[in-house]
């Protein structure tokens, strides 16, 4: 899983490497692409750090389960692109039930009850006062006591908003820039490359800029 293509890649530090040494004549292509990979990697691991959750890299089919919350949304951990299941238990019995897909819908950020009619068969009802019911509608503790969503989330090289490559990207032109003042940038290889300040790298406005993705929802609703 990769944020930026090689391409990519390649169009980004091509300007950053020609300032300094002859980058592309003294590093043979297998060589040079190596080190964009671990340039890339390096700046995905920042950019994944300084947000707010577990980052963006991909995983599929990955399995939550969760106390059945008292509203209708039961967030995960986002940005989800896929639900494979849901299912619901009730302390009576302790047996998993798979939710019927068409009771559900989800968006980048949790699934939440479509029904305002949930069929009996999925009724539990875990709120003691039932003046805290809501006849209108549904919620997770009508119907369960935990649930467990198994859902792929993350982003794959073909769907990583733009605002993610952009940071990703300038991240990895100010590695470029330290290992020019730090190395002899031409003479480089993938295992050459030495520890750096992360301060050194996370100006203020590429701090603010992960701010800003951390906060934006990139949301859709997926209807089933």
């Amino acid at each position: 899983m990769t944020y930026l293509t090689l391409s990519e890649l390649k169009a980004t530090v091509e300007p950053a490497a020609r300032e300094g040494e002859e980058f592309y004549q003294t590093n043979p292509e297998p060589k040079y692409e190596d080190l964009l990979e671990r340039l890339e990697q390096q700046a995905r691991a920042i950019v994944d750090g300084q947000i707010k959750g577990e980052g963006y890299t991909r995983q599929d089919g990955r399995v939550d389960t969760e106390n059945a919350p008292d509203k209708p949304e039961l967030q995960l951990v986002q940005p989800i692109d896929d639900v494979t299941k849901v299912e619901i238990t009730a302390k009576a019995d302790g047996e998993w039930k798979t939710l019927d897909t068409d009771l559900y819908s989800f968006d980048n950020q949790g699934i939440i009850l479509r029904s305002q009619l949930i069929p009996n068969q999925y009724r539990f009802y875990n709120v003691q006062n039932p003046l805290k019911r809501n006849s209108n509608r549904a919620r997770w503790s009508d119907i369960a006591d935990r649930v467990r969503v198994t859902y792929d989330r993350g982003y794959t090289v073909g769907n990583v908003p733009q605002d993610v490559k952009e940071v990703t990207r300038e991240i990895v032109r100010r590695i470029l820039v330290y290992l020019r003042q730090e190395q002899n940038l031409a003479n480089l290889s993938p295992d050459d490359i030495q520890g750096f300040n992360q301060r050194q790298i996370l100006t203020d406005d590429i701090q603010n800029r992960v701010n800003q993705i951390s906060q934006n929802k990139h949301k859709y609703i997926m209807m089933r």
